[in-house]
C-alpha cells in the first residue's frame, strides 16, 4: 500500500506529450440518453439507436446528425445536446450524466442499468496518431470514424488514467463516438491528454520504497498488526517485494514467509 501511494505521488510529475493540441481544431461534446441498458456494465452489446449511424461517422464526412431524436428510457425522446458549455478544449472536466441528461420523471433510480453516447469530431491537418487517456464509470466502448477501437465492461469510478488509447487520426474531419454504460449509482466519462510516465522518478520511487519496507519489518517477519486482516498486509507487502526484484533468499523475504505460515 505505502508503495502504491508512492507511485501515485510519482505520477503527479508527468509530462505532458504527444501531438500538439493547437494542431488538433476539436469541437464541443454531444451527449445523449439514457437508454435502458438492461444487463448494465457486465455487457456492451446490446445496440441502442446510436449505433445506426455508425457509418455516418466516416472520416472526411460532415459526420453525425446531431439535430436526430430517440426513443430513450421510459419511452421518452431524447435529444444530442451540448456539454460544458459548448467548450471545445480538450479536456473539459469530468462529464456526469447524471447531471446532464435529463431524468426520467417518477423513476428516482433512471440512471442505474443504463446507457448513454457522446459524439465529438476533430479537424486535423496531417494524419497522425493522436494519444488520449480516458476514464469511464462503468464500462466504455470507443469508436473512431465509425470503427470499433476498445471496450471494456466492469464496474469502476472515473479515473482518467485507466485507460491509454491512441486514435489514429486521418487528414481532415473526424469523428469519436463513445459509449458509457452504468450499473448503479454514479455516472460519468473524461478524457484529457496523454501524458508520458517519467520512468527514472518511478524507479527512483520504487527503489525507495524497497527500501522503506526492507527496513522497517518487524521482528516477527510483520510490518504490523492488523486485526481481522492477518496475514493479508503481510503477504501483500512480501509480493511487492518479490514483483520489485527482491531475491527469494533475501533474510526479510525469509521472516515474512514464516510469518504467513505461522
Amino acid at each position: 500500500w505505502v508503495l502504491l501511494r508512492l507511485l501515485t505521488l510519482c505520477v503527479c510529475s508527468l509530462s505532458l506529450s504527444g501531438s500538439p493540441l493547437w494542431a488538433q481544431q476539436w469541437s464541443s461534446w454531444h451527449v445523449i440518453g439514457p437508454f435502458e441498458h438492461l444487463l448494465g456494465h457486465v455487457s456492451l452489446d446490446e445496440a441502442h439507436q446510436p449505433e445506426r449511424q455508425l457509418s455516418e461517422m466516416r472520416p472526411g464526412r460532415q459526420g453525425l446528425d446531431l439535430t436526430r431524436s430517440y426513443r430513450g428510457e421510459g419511452f421518452l425522446q431524447t435529444r444530442w445536446t451540448e456539454v460544458a458549455d459548448g467548450s471545445t478544449a480538450f479536456d473539459v472536466g469530468q462529464i456526469n450524466f447524471g447531471e446532464v441528461l435529463a431524468p426520467v420523471p417518477d423513476d428516482q433510480s433512471w440512471v442505474d442499468y443504463s446507457a448513454a453516447y457522446l459524439h465529438r469530431s476533430v479537424e486535423l491537418g496531417t494524419a497522425r496518431d493522436v494519444k488520449v487517456h480516458m476514464g469511464s464509470d462503468d464500462a466504455m466502448k470507443v469508436w473512431l470514424n465509425g470503427a470499433l477501437i476498445f471496450e471494456r465492461t466492469g464496474g469502476r469510478g472515473v479515473d482518467l488514467y485507466d485507460e491509454a488509447i491512441v486514435l489514429p487520426m486521418r487528414e481532415g474531419a473526424n469523428h469519436l463516438f463513445v459509449k458509457v454504460v452504468n450499473g448503479e449509482g454514479s455516472w460519468g466519462f473524461r478524457m484529457g491528454p496523454w501524458r508520458n510516465l517519467n520512468q527514472r522518478g518511478i524507479n527512483e520511487a520504487i527503489v525507495r520504497g524497497v527500501d522503506h519496507f526492507l527496513e522497517s519489518q518487524l521482528i516477527d517477519g510483520s510490518w504490523g498488526h492488523y486485526g481481522h486482516l492477518e496475514p493479508g498486509p503481510t503477504a501483500f507487502t512480501l509480493y511487492t517485494l518479490l514483483k520489485c526484484g527482491v531475491r527469494m533468499s533475501h533474510p526479510v523475504v525469509q521472516r515474512a514467509r514464516a510469518y504467513i505460515l505461522s
